[in-house]
């Protein structure tokens, strides 16, 4: 018993090591903060640069250039509940891991890192349900 303890208690480092890891690494090709303004028109609003022109001469500004996201309006509610559910029920945890990730990814909301956090510990914890009811079976079965 004290042997499947330290398995899972290293497990569950590797896992914690591998979500922060994640968690900290910046989007691929999206950037999530503003670009500069270079001044405000008499109303208040704020003018960014001309980076380009449509094929029909209109000026894109920097804030309308493709691969800029807005800053995240919060986290998204699904990567919450997948980080619950992956504590405590593990399948749960992987169905609502993969639908945060799609909200997130097609949003720009926050909580990738709890999205990927519910889904690596309802994997563990999957793995975990499959290895004691393997172990069980062949013990209640006559076999070692």
């Amino acid at each position: 018993m004290d042997l499947i303890y330290l398995l899972l208690s290293g497990i569950i480092i590797i896992a914690a090591v591998v979500i922060i890891w994640l968690g900290s690494r910046p989007s691929a090709g999206v950037s999530s903060t503003k670009p500069t303004r270079i001044g405000h028109t008499s109303d208040g609003q704020p003018i960014y640069p001309i980076v380009g022109y449509t094929p029909d001469g209109q000026p894109v500004t920097a804030d309308r250039a493709v691969g800029w996201r807005p800053a995240s309006g919060g986290t998204n509610s699904m990567a919450v509940v997948a980080l619950i559910m992956g504590l405590t029920v593990a399948p749960l945890g992987i169905v609502f891991g993969h639908i945060g990730l799609c909200q997130i990814n097609r949003t720009g909301e926050g909580g990738r890192g709890l999205a990927i956090a519910g889904l690596i510990l309802g994997y563990i914890g999957l793995a975990a349900w499959i290895v004691l009811i393997v172990f069980y079976a062949s013990i209640f079965t006559g076999g070692y």
